[in-house]
């Protein structure tokens, strides 16, 4: 059918679903499908970007360190009253000598010692991860980050305790 004018197409198009309405209602799903098509293009785009920023920028859990303000407030988590963590002179009595770096691995940067649930504590800060793990596997010590914590395993509250509030671990586990 050939319409001769723009009113003719219009009072068809009222009619009972005429030509233009079937025009119409066709363009509005066509511009919402490509609009549907766009905003899909947009999340693939930022799902590829997510995944790529992901890949390239993930730091390793090797790379996470503890500054000795941070291992504090994660221990006062599960024990307000643990003493803070201080570079007070700790006196080894079997050896009776200082405790400093020259006992401890490659990488040592300070000794200090905590009171954590009445216990006295030493820890030992090293450079990485790497190496607290390497020394903390020589002394069988726990370990978390670059952090070894000596003189707790023989208490298992201790290793509970540090298990659970800083995610300590030994070496071998």
């Amino acid at each position: 059918m050939l319409l001769h004018s723009r009113q003719e197409a219009e009072k068809l198009g009222t009619i009972a679903g005429g030509p233009l309405f079937f025009s119409r209602r066709f363009k509005n799903c066509l511009r919402a499908f490509l609009m549907q098509k766009n905003i899909q293009k947009f999340i693939q785009v930022i799902t590829i970007f997510f995944f790529i920023n992901t890949i390239f920028s993930c730091s390793k859990e090797e790379d996470l360190k503890y500054s000795p303000r941070q291992l504090l407030e994660a221990i006062r988590v599960g024990d307000p009253k643990a003493v803070p963590i201080a570079p007070i002179p700790i006196i080894d009595t079997d050896n009776i000598s200082i405790i400093t770096c020259e006992h401890y691995g490659k990488g040592c940067l300070q000794v200090l010692r905590g009171n954590i649930l009445n216990y006295e504590v030493i820890f030992v800060e090293f450079d990485d991860e790497e190496n607290a793990k390497k020394d903390a596997s020589v002394r069988k010590a726990l370990y978390t980050r670059n952090w070894l914590i000596d003189y707790a395993k023989e208490e298992k509250i201790l290793v509970e305790f540090f298990k659970k509030y800083i995610d300590a671990k030994f070496a071998h586990e």
